[in-house]
């Protein structure tokens, strides 16, 4: 087990911690600040494991190419889920799929109890958005759309660093990345802790004490290397702001007010790692924003046991996280994004997975956030519906409402988080 003075020290010494704003604010977390924690769910999950589930419909299109042409690939027709209609729950305002995992009881037990604890617990702090056009089912493409609001050509910074981007005069480290889509267009730069196993391990592989000496000559060598890049700068504007960096980068007292926030002893869980400097940096008012990164998603086979084991994973450390931010008095000044970069096909293939499809779901909680809601939906096919742009409604007739896509999702962001995203920095571009 690695303590937080061990951690945060090793962080100081790699450069991880302070790469982002040049001060470095006194003040602890306040009743005016909004934090936000989004959460990937890498790989793409399925919709219909947990916010859409269908039951055992089967899937029609498969179903008509087996009536035209019995020796069609997509022949027999299967269930898109191996649960029935009748086991689909509702808590809430919320369809819930019934925690499967191929009716493994002993063996997922845990995993079941966090999976149906997550929504029991949540429910009423929950906006579900069904029925989401990812536009792509491509992993890279789907998961800049996802998270930065845009799909083209050309690469375009995530809503993290935006936010991020808007507070870099009140905050150390703006925008902590523990993984996921973390491009900055140079807005500012991310703090970002892709490995925090690796992290611990290089901390102390023996037991949570930090060798000095090596501290030391990692500084040493550090400091050489910023002095090198700085006097390379034809800029005197960009100088000026590299030695603003790592003034803060090598200022362990920007570092004391998120230490006493850490816990005592780091989890050696690496999910819930992310979780416990996540809300240590909001509280101490050393971050705004964060990603974090939770895998398993991309279930091409044994999609069933994979995705419910997944779910179990991000939902448990979205929980963790709540119950973190609760302690520290933040969760109603913190709203929490999850999502992944689009969805899983209404059928199952010939390995018992499931392959891409381009609608999905996602789920928020927390400050600003609709209460025990659900926007948006799909056909007993997986099809997205459109809505009416005002009052929300399911709309038939699709020339009378607008399909949920990343854009219309990160209109929402600005409208009713009052945030700067994706359309305030276009439009800012324009006017330079």
């Amino acid at each position: 087990m690695v303590s937080r003075r061990s951690l945060l020290q090793t962080m100081g010494a790699m450069g991880i911690m302070g790469q982002g704003a040049f001060m470095v604010p006194e003040s602890r977390a306040n009743t005016n600040n909004h934090y936000f924690a989004f959460i990937w769910a890498r790989g793409a999950w399925d919709a219909t494991s947990f916010s859409d589930p269908k039951g055992n419909h089967l899937y029609h299109e498969r179903f008509n190419s087996c009536t035209s042409d019995p020796n069609h690939p997509n022949c027999p027709p299967t269930p898109i889920n191996k649960f029935t209609t009748q086991d689909i729950q509702q808590i809430g305002n919320l369809n819930i799929a019934p925690y499967f995992g191929d009716i493994k009881a002993n063996d997922y037990a845990e995993q079941r109890t966090d999976y149906e604890d997550f929504f029991a617990n949540n429910y009423q702090d929950m906006m579900v958005i069904n029925g989401i056009n990812a536009q792509s089912n491509n992993h890279n493409p789907g998961t800049e759309n996802m998270w930065a609001g845009l799909l083209s050509g050309r690469k375009y910074p995530t809503i993290g660093a935006l936010i991020g981007a808007s507070k870099m005069d009140e905050y150390a480290l703006p925008f902590m990345a523990f993984g996921g889509y973390r491009y900055t267009a140079n807005l500012l730069a991310a703090g970002q802790l892709a490995n925090t196993k690796l992290l611990t391990n290089m901390i102390d592989p023996v037991g949570g004490v930090v060798d000095e000496r090596v501290v030391s000559i990692i500084e040493q060598a550090q400091n050489s290397r910023n002095i090198a890049r700085i006097q390379r700068e034809i800029s005197q504007q960009r100088q000026v702001m590299l030695q603003n960096l790592y003034d803060v980068r090598t200022n362990n007292a920007s570092m004391v007010g998120m230490e006493q926030e850490l816990p005592d002893t780091i989890s050696s869980n690496d999910y819930f790692r992310q979780a416990e400097i996540a809300a240590a940096a909001f509280k101490s008012n050393f971050s705004v924003t964060c990603n974090l990164d939770v895998g398993g998603f991309d279930t091409h086979n044994d999609n069933d046991n994979r995705q419910f084991v997944a779910l179990s994973d991000v939902f448990k450390t979205t929980d963790y996280l709540i119950q973190l931010l609760k302690e520290k008095g933040i969760y109603e000044q913190t709203t929490i994004v999850i999502g992944s970069e689009f969805g899983r096909r209404p059928w199952y293939n010939h390995k018992d997975g499931k392959d891409h499809w381009s609608t999905t779901s996602m789920i928020m909680l927390g400050k600003n956030v609709p209460k025990n809601t659900v926007v948006g939906a799909t056909d007993d096919q997986l099809q997205y519906q459109h809505i009416h742009p005002e009052t929300l409604a399911i709309q038939t007739d699709k020339s009378t409402g607008i399909e949920i896509n990343p854009q219309n999702i990160h209109l929402f962001y600005s409208a009713k988080f009052q945030t700067y995203t994706i359309y305030a920095y276009l439009k800012d571009a324009e006017l330079k």
